[in-house]
Parts: C-alpha cells; sequence; structure tokens
C-alpha cells in the first residue's frame, strides 16, 4: 500500500491491505485496550486507496503464527507454545512444521479466550471502518495452518465453523460487509482442500472464497517449465468446487525466476478461463512484476 498512485497506473482496482501488525489487530499488550494510534495509521491507507481509486480488502494476515516466531500475526501475549525452544530454518515456510508453532496453533484454534479476542479485534475493525468508501469487506485469516489437527477434518470441524462465528459478528455490526475466506494453506501449492465452503455460503451472506496459488518449484526460484497442467487443473478445481464467489487473492513470483512471465500469462489466463478476479501479491518492488 506504499504506492497506490503506482498500482492504479498499473491498471489495478483492488489491494489488499494487513490491518495489523498483530493477528489480534490493534489489542496493545495482554488484550484489554486497542492501540488506537495504530488503528488511525490504517485509516490514512485507506484514505490513499480511496484518492487513487483502488478498493481494499482488510486481511488478518499471519505468517509462521506471529512476531515470536520471525513472522507476523499474533503479539507475545497470545502466543502459547508451551515454552517449546523455537529454533528457525530454511525456507522459511518449513518452520510451520516446528513443535513450538504447531502448539501455538493448537491453542489458537482450542482456546476459547484468543479466538474472542481475535473476533472482537475485527469488530472494532469493521465498526471503524466498514463504512469507508474503500473497503470491501474482511478476510478473516490468511492461509489457515492445522497445527496439529488432521488436515483431513481441519476444515469441516475447525475452520469452517470458526468462519462463521466470526461472519456471524461482523455482520452483527456490519450487516452488509464482504466476509472474505480463504482454506487451509496447503492448498496453496495446488493441493485440494479438504472441505467444502458450500455450507458456509449457504448460510451466511455476503461471502467470497479467496484462495491463493504459488507453484511450489517457481516459488523458490526455480525455472518455471512451461506446463500449464498444475495450474489449469487448480483453478478448473477451484471454480467448479466450490460454487461460491471466489477471487485469487494471491500469487506472485519474482522477476528473476526464469520464464516468470508464462508463468504469469498461463496463470492470468486460467483465471480468465473461469472468470476469476485476482490480486497479485506485492511486498516489496523486487516482487513487482509489471503486467
Amino acid at each position: 500500500m506504499a504506492y497506490p498512485g503506482g498500482l492504479r497506473e498499473d491498471g489495478l482496482l483492488g489491494n489488499e491491505l494487513y490491518p495489523s501488525t498483530d493477528l489480534l489487530g490493534g489489542y496493545r499488550a495482554g488484550g484489554d485496550v486497542f492501540d488506537d494510534d495504530y488503528l488511525d495509521r490504517i485509516e490514512e491507507r485507506l484514505d490513499w486507496a480511496e484518492s487513487a481509486g483502488l478498493y481494499v480488502i482488510l486481511d488478518m494476515h499471519q505468517d509462521l503464527y506471529g512476531e515470536k516466531f520471525g513472522g507476523d500475526g499474533a503479539p507475545i501475549w497470545a502466543t502459547r507454545d508451551g515454552g517449546i525452544p523455537y529454533e528457525p530454518t530454511s525456507p522459511w515456510w518449513l518452520n510451520y512444521l516446528t513443535a513450538a508453532i504447531i502448539k501455538a496453533f493448537h491453542h489458537f484454534w482450542y482456546d476459547a479466550d484468543l479466538q474472542e479476542h481475535f473476533l472482537q479485534s475485527l469488530i472494532r475493525v469493521a465498526q471503524l471502518f466498514g463504512d469507508h468508501p474503500a473497503v470491501l469487506g474482511y478476510e478473516v485469516l490468511n492461509e489457515p495452518f492445522f497445527g496439529d489437527i488432521s488436515p483431513l477434518r481441519f476444515e469441516k470441524d475447525v475452520l469452517y465453523p470458526f468462519y462463521r462465528r466470526i461472519a456471524e459478528g461482523l455482520h452483527s455490526v456490519d450487516p452488509d460487509c464482504v466476509v472474505f475466506f480463504e482454506p487451509m494453506i496447503i492448498t496453496n501449492v495446488g493441493l485440494p482442500s479438504m472441505g467444502s465452503p458450500i455450507g458456509l455460503a449457504n448460510t451466511v451472506s455476503n461471502t467470497v472464497y479467496t484462495p491463493h496459488f504459488y507453484q511450489a518449484e517457481v516459488h523458490e526460484g526455480h525455472p518455471y517449465n512451461g506446463d500449464p497442467t498444475l495450474i489449469s487443473n487448480t483453478m478448473k478445481r477451484e471454480a467448479t468446487k466450490h460454487k461460491t464467489p471466489w477471487i485469487l487473492t494471491e500469487f506472485g513470483v519474482a522477476p528473476a525466476t526464469p520464464a516468470w512471465d508464462q508463468y504469469i500469462e498461463h496463470l492470468l489466463s486460467a483465471l480468465d478461463e473461469h472468470s476469476a478476479g485476482w490480486l497479485l501479491l506485492e511486498l516489496r518492488q523486487a516482487w513487482r512484476a509489471r503486467l
């Protein structure tokens, strides 16, 4: 969001803005008081987007659960890792498999007080920004990780009931808001989800499904092999399985990656085939591919 004018010149109409560096968005230490100065900075960036003619999805973002593990998301006070030592490894995403991060996610999914703090933070965001003309809605949680819960049951038994509670809370203060929701994290690389949001879409109004996609070897900087099979199969599955509006809200590639432009071309063609919207991830200028 640092360059809204440049984004508009690229012809983009939307963007995601991460509304906090902590997953429990805007709480000071201990979870009892909101950081209004921080929320003021979010409003400033929404104003930038409005002035550039952009719409924004406010995304409750996490990577590696939170700041204790060198990522972003939950603050220290909301990180319950059982005191398990943490030794980071590379590539960064393998750290999801460390015992400390698995334990932290276990507590997030099972501890009612943490989820209540999360809900109240999103409700506060909706109360403040629900009427802002740049805001499209709220993405509940970036790339949900299942921790020690079986992926075979995580979405059906844990993730989608969680989404339903959050959506009901948001609609209690912003009845017309759009709630964006993602499948579990392993679908990023083209693996199928194990549940279906059809039930969620049928019971909660104004929902949009927002998967991500990163072809694994391309994500790690290896050359794209030119075969669009994985891309085509993944986009077809996402378009036909869930029967709900959907947007690919995260994909990207470093321009230094060999054949990056062909990769993007194949991905956008597959999205066009299924009439899907999309947002390109741009965390820094080095990842900015001119389309």
